[in-house]
């Protein structure tokens, strides 16, 4: 009687052990069939990590998503630096990289553990109104503006006397029809707005200079903001 009551014990506890257990196959233990794990396999075992860097002609973006077609939708944002890690599963996925004023960019992963993207920016609208063509004569001036060295993003730039006018895209920079003997005004938020004369100049880069923030009529002190397209 002891014997069979510490059999049956011994059946339950095996029993107990491998409840947890998701792949199972039937084995024998004291001529009692009980299930054990088949497979050592997990979650984690069934995916792996990608890294990478992503760049728009050759600059690092900061804040743009990368988003796997797998794996339940999971998405990822590259750091200041264009770096960025995502999970997707051990057989592959693809990667999709968005970002604002780039082109969409697709790459799919298979035996890769790191991939690197290039992004695209989207063609320039010169500032020129919807509707409207670009003149046969315009003078397109590019550039990229900046604080501290790090580039701006949604900096404003506008020909002075006209409603033309850009915003820089994630990397800081623009593209805008301009007369050759006209003014560049870039605004900012808590940056001093800036002028700049094109003198036929077709490529102007812009450093901007931070402004004391104000609340009530009382100065603060500046903040050092990083606009650093991550």
């Amino acid at each position: 009687m002891k014997t069979l009551f510490s059999k049956s014990i011994g059946v339950i506890i095996m029993a107990l052990l491998i409840s947890t257990v998701s792949f199972a196959q039937e084995i024998t233990v004291n001529g009692t069939a009980v299930l054990r794990s088949s497979s050592k396999t997990t979650q984690n075992d069934n995916r792996r990590t990608i890294t990478g860097t992503v760049t728009c002609d050759g600059i690092p973006v900061p804040d743009a998503t990368v988003k796997a077609d797998a794996g339940n939708g999971i998405t990822a944002h590259t750091n200041e630096k264009g770096e960025y890690k995502i999970s997707i599963p051990k057989e592959g996925a693809t990667l999709t990289f968005y970002c604002l004023s780039m082109e969409p960019l697709t790459i799919d992963v298979k035996g890769q553990t790191v991939v690197d993207a290039a992004m695209k920016a989207t063609p320039p609208t010169y500032g020129i109104p919807q509707g409207e063509t670009l003149p046969p004569d315009a003078n397109i001036v590019k550039g990229t503006v900046t604080e501290n060295g790090a580039p701006l993003t949604g900096a404003y730039v506008l020909v002075k006397g006209t409603k033309t006018g850009v915003a820089t895209n994630a990397v800081g920079q623009f593209a805008i029809a301009a007369p050759k003997n006209g003014t560049l005004i870039i605004t900012m938020i808590g940056s001093k707005t800036a002028k700049v004369r094109i003198k036929g100049q077709s490529t102007i880069n812009v450093e901007m200079e931070g402004e004391a923030v104000t609340l009530d009529g009382k100065n603060m002190h500046p903040a050092k903001r990083q606009r650093r397209m991550k």
